[in-house]
């Protein structure tokens, strides 16, 4: 069939040409939702008319989509499960844990090359703010603050698996057993 528009004629050239940047462009990047605060979780997720929480985008969300977050503070959990190359980028946005039955406020688990910037991760009851769980690899954390994490068992940021990058990190007002706890290897860090 791609042989068959190949072969138009000269009026035809432009059209099978666009036609062939578009399934190239949509094969390589993925759709961007969009995240705010006012939003609805019935809107389409686009930047007039975004989602509510940040969750219901990870769940709509497959390889190579990119989620977009306006600031204002989101009560949620977030779980990121058998995703790669998801991006989630806030913008002054602070993510507040409040699943006590889910203790980590974002978990990370067989995922790849999955980014996360732009955020204030508050919120750690019981278990860590930050999780990436066994199967994760090639992560990378920037721009986030770890603030107000509490409990008695909370080991901060727990890292299980992988090579990941964290870049700007800052850990404030933290419980004192607030930490890293890691069984996997960090490239680059710059807490």
């Amino acid at each position: 069939m791609l042989n068959k528009m190949i072969n138009l004629d000269l009026s035809g050239k432009k059209i099978t040409i666009v036609l062939l940047l578009l399934l190239v462009t949509v094969g390589v990047f993925g759709t961007t939702y969009y995240v705010s605060v006012d939003g609805d979780d019935q809107n389409p997720g686009t930047q007039e008319e975004p989602f509510q929480h940040i969750q219901y985008a990870i769940d709509l969300a497959v390889d190579r989509d990119a989620i977009i977050v306006e600031s204002g503070t989101y009560e949620e959990n977030l779980a990121i499960i058998d995703l790669d190359e998801l991006s989630i980028k806030g913008r002054e946005a602070t993510i507040q844990g409040v699943d006590e039955n889910r203790a980590n406020v974002v978990y990370i688990s067989e995922s790849n090359n999955i980014n996360i910037s732009g955020f204030s991760i508050t919120g750690a009851t019981s278990g860590s703010a930050l999780v990436l769980d066994h199967g994760s690899d090639d992560c990378t954390f920037k721009d986030l603050i770890f603030h107000n994490n509490n409990g008695m068992i909370n080991i901060g940021i727990s890292l299980y698996c992988g090579d990941n990058h964290f870049y700007n990190i800052l850990l404030r007002n933290n419980s004192t057993n607030f930490s890293f706890y890691s069984q996997a290897s960090i490239t680059e860090h710059n807490y």
